[in-house]
C-alpha cells in the first residue's frame, strides 16, 4: 500500500506557522487519520515523496520540515544528504541517548541542521541529551499540568526551545502559553493534512535526480552520467561541488 504525505503547521507565539511536520498517511479516502510505525523504510518513503517525488519547497511553503528519524538513519549519515535548512531532525521516544546517538546529535548541529526530541514525557531518558539538541516537543497527551511545568522549565534552563505538541483544546493553548512554550503544534490548530506539491521542474529536477542517484543502495554511476548529460551546467557545478 502507497504511504501518502501529510503536513502539520508548527506555531509560533503569535500563531504564525514557521515549520511543518511531514508525516506518513496510508490511505487517500480514509476519513480518520491513520499513522504508520516509525520505522526506516517509513522514513525512507516520506523524504523520497516529499525531496524526490515532489517539490518540498512548495510542501513546506519554504519552511523547515519536522521528520521523524530511526536510531539506523541518525547513525548512518543518510540525514545529510538532505538540505540542512529545509531539515529538522526528531529524535523518536525509542531511541536511547548512548554515546552513538549524542555524537550523532552533535555533529549534525555541527554543520547546520537542527534536532528535536520527540514526544518528551516525565522522566523521559532523552533529556541527557538537551545539551545536544535545539528544541523538546512535550507531549500533552501523557503527561499532567506539574509534569509539564517540570519539564518545560528543565528545557528552558538548558537553552532549548519548548514545543507543546499534541495540543487539543484551548485551555491546553493557554497553559502552555502561561508556561513559556515557544512552539505550538496540534489539533487545535490543524489535524495532518494531505499535500499535493508541484512536481519539479527544469534544473531542479535534475538536482533532485541526483539527489536519489547517490542515495540508493547501490550508487550506479551510468545512471549518473546519464542525468548529468542532459544538462551541462549542472555537470560543471556538480564537478566543482565532488573536486
Amino acid at each position: 500500500m502507497d504511504v501518502l504525505v501529510a503536513r502539520q503547521p508548527i506555531l509560533d507565539r503569535d500563531t504564525a506557522v514557521v515549520a511543518y511536520e511531514l508525516l506518513a498517511r496510508r490511505d487517500l479516502n480514509a476519513v480518520a487519520w491513520t499513522s504508520l510505525p516509525d520505522d526506516s523504510h517509513t522514513t525512507a518513503r516520506v523524504v523520497g515523496q516529499a525531496f524526490l517525488d515532489m517539490d518540498v519547497w512548495s510542501i513546506t511553503e519554504g519552511l523547515p520540515a519536522y521528520i521523524n528519524f530511526t536510531r539506523d538513519l541518525l547513525l548512518d549519515g543518510s540525514i545529510e544528504r538532505l538540505p540542512a535548512e529545509l531539515t529538522v531532525v526528531e529524535i523518536l521516544e525509542t531511541i536511547p541517548p548512548d554515546a552513538d546517538v549524542r555524537r550523532a546529535c552533535g555533529r549534525l548541529r555541527d554543520i547546520g541542521y537542527r534536532v528535536a526530541l520527540d514526544d518528551v514525557v516525565a522522566d523521559d531518558p532523552r533529556l541527557a541529551l538537551l545539551d545536544v539538541i535545539d528544541v523538546a516537543k512535550i507531549d500533552y497527551a501523557t503527561t499532567t499540568s506539574t509534569q509539564r511545568a517540570c519539564l518545560i522549565a528543565r528545557c528552558r534552563d538548558a537553552g532549548v526551545q519548548v514545543l507543546a505538541e499534541k495540543v487539543e483544546r484551548p485551555d491546553q493553548h493557554d497553559e502552555a502559553l502561561g508556561m513559556g512554550c515557544d512552539l505550538f503544534q496540534g489539533y487545535f490548530f490543524q489535524k495532518p493534512a494531505l499535500v499535493a506539491g508541484r512536481r519539479p521542474a527544469g534544473e531542479r529536477l535534475l538536482h533532485l535526480q541526483l539527489l536519489r542517484s547517490v542515495t540508493g543502495t547501490r550508487i550506479d554511476p551510468d545512471v549518473i552520467g546519464n542525468v548529468l548529460a542532459r544538462n551541462p551546467g549542472v555537470a560543471a557545478r556538480f564537478r566543482t561541488l565532488w573536486s
